[in-house]
């Protein structure tokens, strides 16, 4: 053990971790690698940093604070090589934050006043990693808030159209892995379209910092608004508009289909999004998996394909239909894609707006029954991964 440790002490002090000798004592010291035997540094003073190195191993850290006060916990060092680096434990062991982020994460201090970082690098966690860990007290925002509307028509975007407010913060600069590794709060916009946040999903209050927010809506294309500083207490309003597709679609799914079979009827209604006129056409796109034999995937469209013309503001309904056979197996699922695209050479690379739904085949089922739009795209990402037409949404 005690090898092992000035091993730990000479890598670190060969890669600059750390330079002072008030550094040298805020390093790790094993045995730490359970929550039982993490190294005791209760009674830290904050902020505090400490130097590691993840040997094979977990390593955890004891700390107290004021209960009730706001923390930050950062991590350097393992966060390229893990989706998860960081756990925060209670007293007693068990999860106190139980989605912690990648390197990052802010908490309120028990009421015991005791709580436990741990690290480790899930990825590849036979190999071994140089940390530094650092805790900090940190303050509350005030609240974030806000309307998010049509940017044509200037109608709030509520519910009924899926409008989601997310709300990340983090140090890299796209806003796709923001996303992923930094999404503090998510919520869905009111009957009037607004939204407001002061706390992450998890009812930690957000904290002092750059934030960046994601809106996104059904049809409308995504925006991210660009980082801005909060302040402590500090009450920001932000009012959002989201530019409409050219073409947005409303589809009525077919009925439930028995099991011996029967057409699938359908219609589309296509409304012009944008402020001139639309000339366009539409088609339809059939996937269907495991009807037949478990994995087998079918490809076809429906035809015809109409032409539309509509002013500004128009709208135009139409009905298809396509046959679904006998014998559908347990399992199974038939998605339909439907596209409207502009005129000129390519019309179908021309995409204007998409939107879909699924039937499935349930388990002790007899039909094949129109599954909610979330279950609808689990269906089409799975049927994605299996290297078929992607979704536009």
């Amino acid at each position: 053990m005690f090898k092992r440790f000035f091993t730990v002490l000479f890598l670190l002090s060969l890669l600059g971790l750390f330079g002072s000798a008030q550094a040298q004592i805020n390093t790790e010291v094993e045995p730490n690698d359970t929550c039982e035997t993490a190294q005791d540094l209760t009674g830290a003073d904050f902020p505090f940093s400490l130097s590691g190195l993840l040997h094979y191993d977990r390593d955890y850290f004891k700390f107290t604070a004021t209960p009730g006060t706001l923390v930050a916990v950062d991590l350097e060092g393992v966060d390229q090589v893990a989706q998860n680096a960081l756990g925060i434990l209670n007293s007693g062991c068990n999860d106190y934050k139980p989605t912690p982020h990648l390197n990052h994460e802010v908490l309120i201090v028990p009421k015991d006043g005791v709580f436990i970082v741990a690290i480790f690098a899930p990825v590849r966690p036979s190999e071994s990693f140089l940390y530094r860990l650092t805790i900090t007290p940190t303050s509350a925002i005030g609240s974030i808030s806000g309307v998010i509307s049509d940017a044509i028509t200037g109608r709030p975007l509520t519910s009924a159209v899926n409008t989601t407010v997310t709300f990340v913060n983090c140090k890299v600069t796209d806003i796709y892995d923001c996303m992923y590794n930094r999404s503090l709060a998510s919520q869905a916009t009111n009957n009037q379209g607004e939204f407001a946040v002061s706390r992450e999903d998890d009812g930690t209050p957000l904290e002092v910092a750059n934030y960046r927010i994601w809106v996104s809506a059904d049809q409308y294309e995504s925006v991210a608004i660009p980082f801005f500083a909060m302040a402590k207490d500090q009450h920001k309003q932000v009012n959002i508009s989201l530019k409409p597709y050219p073409a947005r679609l409303s589809i009525s799914p077919c009925n439930n289909i028995p099991s011996a079979g029967g057409k699938c009827k359908f219609s589309v209604t296509v409304f012009n999004g944008q402020a001139k006129n639309l000339p366009a056409v539409i088609w339809n796109i059939v996937t269907g998996q495991g009807i037949n034999t478990l994995g087998q995937t079918t490809q076809f469209p429906i035809l015809p394909f109409p032409f539309v013309f509509l002013p500004k503001a128009g709208s135009k309904s139409f009905n298809f239909q396509f046959n679904v056979p006998a014998g559908v197996r347990e399992g199974a699922s038939i998605c339909v894609d439907t596209f409207v695209g502009g005129l000129g050479k390519n019309p179908n690379f021309n995409i204007k707006g998409t939107s879909n739904f699924c039937i499935s085949k349930m388990a002790g089922s007899n039909t094949l029954k129109v599954v909610p739009e979330s279950e609808a795209n689990r269906h089409l990402h799975r049927r994605n991964l299996k290297g078929s037409v992607a979704l536009v949404k």
